[in-house]
């Protein structure tokens, strides 16, 4: 259980960074040499799993002070074990920040962001042996039994800076199957933290990352890597695909649903805390989360797919499925009228449309949400696992597809492969010739991960979710030398 946020009321008209200010630092440990905030509110009246934590490593070479007159020798002293991170370097830190988001069905009380990020924060900042990432998998790896190859990279290739690591936890809904309904907790603070329904998950996500970027700067987005695993996954790509705005429209679908009440936007975005709260302004809410990368494990992708397994192993657990999927999203697919244009999502599934496999196609159902990866994010890693054990494999198999609809480039050792070509044209209400050629000219890569271990055990050992990261910044780097690349033969005939 995360600490609990402290009583804002101490704080006359608080900012971001007064709530920062207000969680001590924990000094580094020699078995992650970095320091690390725990637990700190990301919202000005956070119920209690509205919160984040970050790491910033001691290495020196991951920052830089701002202030022209601190001498290399100062910078090395602040980053020492001796001193937490002085406030005014925290926007001017280099390399790339890794934002995890964790899952456990949008309910499981006991899958928490820090349980779940300590192990690959281990693996990536502190004193663990590195093991070299997953090869990409193209074409998809097959059913058999035997483990994918590893290869090790370069041992001349140097790892990517990593500027600090963070990890969210936000609102979940409510847990039948481990008795945390609201009713079941007699804190009401405890109660709101287990009472979310879509899109409060979400909002939340956004919230914090609006936060992270006030405290840490632009590099949070600008140098992001949104790591999600299972639920968590889905919200990495529903944070990346929509404005905060948009999904405060759905807020508007969802208390309808529930309440039977017609409602305009504006009512509809008092159903969370999160609406004129956190950092960022008003502003950022006009526009979806934008990092160059999104590494996706174990992801659950088409919610009513979901709800309906066709691998024959997961049919058996259909209820459970169906139940998790309602307990989050609302009952039965969550059908709207299609009159109810007032509240921007002209009818359609609400299942659907927070579906990503389904949304950033934009058919004739989810047209109207206009789901789109921005042209700012250029990598998506889509990782799974032949052992899972816990999600259906169709549903990596049906974002594959989508993102093959759309466009996106093939990552094969090195190279690039555009696909995609064939399965675009069966796709009723897309583009394909417009879709392809607009992906082309952003150049959106794909690479998938095999990982190894069933479902759980990635993110509990941290090492494979440690050697995703590695082989996603790996690729990262190689998109930024490409540019270079390209950008000097523009000049050559300019």
């Amino acid at each position: 259980m995360p600490d609990s946020p402290p009583a804002t009321t101490s704080f006359p008209n608080p900012t971001p960074h007064d709530l920062f200010a207000s969680i001590p630092w924990h000094p580094p440990t020699p078995e992650v040499p970095a320091w690390h905030k725990r637990g700190i509110p990301y919202l000005f009246s956070s119920n209690i799993l509205q919160t984040l934590d970050v790491w910033l490593p001691t290495s020196s070479d991951s920052f830089q002070i701002a202030s022209a007159s601190q001498t290399l020798e100062s910078s090395q002293t602040a980053e020492s074990s001796q001193a937490p991170p002085p406030d005014q370097s925290l926007k001017s830190r280099q390399g790339y920040w890794l934002i995890l988001i964790h899952g456990g069905g949008w309910r499981d009380p006991v899958v928490t962001s820090l349980n779940f990020a300590e192990p690959a924060v281990r693996h990536l900042l502190g004193l663990v042996s590195p093991t070299p990432p997953p090869v990409p998998q193209t074409p998809p790896p097959t059913t058999s039994s035997a483990p994918a190859h590893h290869s090790p990279s370069p041992g001349s290739s140097p790892k990517p800076q990593i500027a600090g690591i963070l990890t969210l936890s936000y609102t979940l809904s409510s847990n039948k199957f481990r008795s945390a309904r609201p009713s079941s907790f007699p804190d009401p603070a405890e109660a709101l933290s287990r009472s979310a329904l879509h899109p409060q998950h979400i909002l939340d996500v956004l919230a914090g990352l609006r936060f992270a970027t006030e405290v840490f700067g632009e590099g949070v987005q600008s140098r992001g890597v949104l790591v999600g695993h299972s639920c968590g996954a889905t919200l990495a790509v529903q944070c990346a695909m929509a404005s905060e705005r948009a999904w405060m429209r759905e807020a508007v679908a969802a208390k309808r649903r529930v309440s039977g009440q017609r409602e305009t936007v504006e009512q509809g975005c008092e159903l969370s805390e999160v609406v004129g709260v956190g950092g960022g302004g008003e502003a950022g809410k006009d526009r979806p989360f934008t990092p160059p990368a999104l590494l996706l494990l174990c992801g659950l992708y088409d919610l009513p797919l979901l709800a309906e397994p066709t691998s024959p192993e997961f049919v058996q657990y259909r209820e459970i499925l169906r139940d998790m999927v309602a307990e989050a999203f609302g009952p039965e697919g969550g059908e709207v009228e299609k009159s109810e244009v007032e509240t921007g999502t002209n009818g359609g599934s609400i299942w659907r449309r927070a579906s990503p496999a389904l949304a950033l196609l934009n058919t004739k159902e989810t047209a109207a949400f206009q789901a789109e990866i921005p042209s700012t994010t250029h990598l998506i890693c889509l990782a799974t696992s032949s052992t899972d054990g816990l999600v259906p494999p169709e549903q990596g198999e049906v974002m594959l597809e989508t993102l093959r609809a759309l466009g996106w480039a093939e990552e094969k050792s090195g190279e690039s492969a555009f696909e995609g070509k064939k399965a675009v044209e069966g796709v009723e209400g897309v583009d394909g010739a417009e879709v392809r050629e607009k992906t082309r000219k952003q150049d959106k890569r794909l690479m998938q991960l095999e990982v190894m271990g069933q479902h759980d055990v990635i993110w509990e050992e941290g090492g494979e979710m440690a050697r995703a990261v590695w082989a996603t910044l790996d690729v990262l780097e190689k998109q930024k030398q490409r540019e270079k690349e390209r950008e000097r033969e523009r000049r050559r005939e300019s």
